[in-house]
């Protein structure tokens, strides 16, 4: 089964990283949205971005605390 994932990526001067990929659901991708938009607005625009891939891991068999910190932005 193919399985539509989202992942927060970022780069801030010589630091990069990313967080873990979730499921590419509207609830999802709008909180991680949120989230890029007030991480380019504190440390610079283009910082923060989202990247779409295809997988055949099911992302919603990630650990629900990963989830939870998404879905708590701004809270």
């Amino acid at each position: 089964m193919i399985f539509a994932e989202v992942r927060l990526n970022w780069k801030i001067g010589n630091a990069s990283g990313h967080g873990s990929p979730l499921a590419a659901t509207s609830e999802n991708v709008q909180n991680l949205e949120s989230w890029v938009s007030d991480c380019n607005r504190e440390f610079g625009p283009k910082t923060h971005w989202l990247e779409f891939t295809i997988s055949e891991t099911n992302p919603s068999e990630l650990a629900v605390s990963e989830v939870s910190e998404v879905n708590n932005h701004g809270s």
